[in-house]
């Protein structure tokens, strides 16, 4: 009785790994081509994120703008302020734009 290496042992598994392929790439395709949800600020508020809590999200319209430790006001387009904190107790804050938003 011949033994064979296990290199080739992996071959037997080889007519799955294009159906695998072809699956994640379907998959990546349906992800790129589907339309974004863009989610509203007040949405984001009640946002589901593992390990984070949203704190608060709301519009600050554009104008003057003072933010909480800063004593000089910034001219700010509109945007929607979001704080939170995530574990280990990370807090942070991220201003998105309401509208004209690159996408970057």
């Amino acid at each position: 009785m011949t033994r064979r290496p296990l290199a080739r042992q992996r071959y037997i598994t080889a007519p799955r790994k294009p159906l695998t392929l072809f699956i994640f790439l379907t998959g990546i395709i349906v992800v790129m081509v589907a339309p974004a949800h863009a989610a509203t600020c007040e949405e984001l508020a009640s946002a589901d994120l593992p390990e984070t809590t949203i704190n608060s999200a709301s519009i600050i319209q554009t104008g003057q703008f003072t933010p909480p430790g800063l004593s000089a006001t910034l001219q700010v387009r509109a945007i929607c302020r979001v704080t939170g904190t995530t574990s280990p107790a990370i807090n942070f804050e991220v201003w998105l734009p309401l509208n004209d938003w690159n996408g970057n």
